[in-house]
């Protein structure tokens, strides 16, 4: 079987992660690379002599016929063009979240890339992760009980976006997540944001979508926090989580209580490694 053959356009805070990685995988050459920066270029191509081409001219990778795909890891406001042209050009595309900054661009890129039959993949990195497929295997077997809300929180995590906002920037990863876990697109989403005085644009936000049949999500990012945390509270049955967790040994610091104004009952712990965390949900 030919192996595919993939160009990488952008070798900035991602790309080299992207061709170390693609490297690796024996059904993939990386046949060419594009940057902006020649020390870029020059320490890409010295590190991976075999790739053949090496170019500031992303337009010369994307238009190149040892290419099969192309992959996007420049900054979001480039995005739509080069993808567009990389499909155009009758290439398979993967591009770094977010895909678009305008939800009209990604449209058109989907409906090109269903016109030219070509793969248009977006790179939301941590579905493929252990930890998710992990609580995507309890939710499915029902090891929780049903799921009623999930809360994610992202802050001070990566770089700070010029071009886009905190919204833009971080909660993609948190409800790329959750559609995987929850299995379906939400029926409604809405977000609040606020700046940071120094700040270009949004620097906090917190977004909210609702699912079939009651399911909530509720998604907290922030760029700019003293604190550096990715913390999932997947909620089921309290009272069957509750004696799971207890028959593995953690130790719970009171038994689960009902919240006055709420339906939900609320659970705290303290893990075999002496983290606090929290369970919540219907009894």
């Amino acid at each position: 079987m030919s192996k595919l053959r993939v160009g990488v356009i952008g070798l900035g805070y991602w790309g080299p992660n992207l061709v170390r990685n693609l490297k690796k995988i024996k059904e993939v050459e990386v046949k060419a690379i594009a940057d902006i920066s020649t020390q870029r270029l020059g320490e890409l191509s010295n590190d991976y002599p075999a790739i053949s081409i090496v170019t500031k001219d992303p337009y010369e990778l994307i238009n190149s016929g040892e290419i099969d795909a192309v992959i996007i890891a420049t900054p979001v406001r480039t995005h739509f063009k080069l993808a567009k042209k990389s499909l155009e050009s009758g290439k398979h595309v993967l591009v770094e979240k977010p895909m678009t900054s305008k939800v009209s661009e990604a449209e058109e890129l989907i409906y090109l890339a269903l016109r030219k039959k070509l793969i248009l993949m977006v790179d939301h990195t941590f579905v493929y992760s252990a930890q998710v497929k992990k609580i995507k295997e309890l939710i499915d077997k029902g090891d929780i009980g049903k799921l009623y809300y999930i809360d994610s929180t992202r802050i001070n995590l990566g770089l700070f976006q010029s071009d886009i906002n905190v919204i833009w920037d971080l909660a993609p990863h948190d409800f790329s997540i959750i559609n995987h876990l929850v299995g379906k697109k939400p029926l409604s989403l809405s977000t609040h944001g606020i700046n940071h005085p120094e700040d270009t644009g949004v620097g906090l936000a917190i977004g909210k979508s609702y699912f079939w049949i009651g399911k909530h999500s509720e998604v907290k990012g922030k760029n700019k926090d003293p604190y550096r945390m990715m913390f999932n509270i997947e909620v089921g049955s309290v009272e069957k989580e509750y004696k799971m967790l207890k028959e593995k040994g953690v130790k719970f610091i009171a038994k689960p209580f009902k919240a006055p104004t709420f339906d939900l009952y609320f659970a705290t712990f303290v893990d075999l490694d002496g983290n606090i965390g929290q369970i919540v949900g219907k009894h």
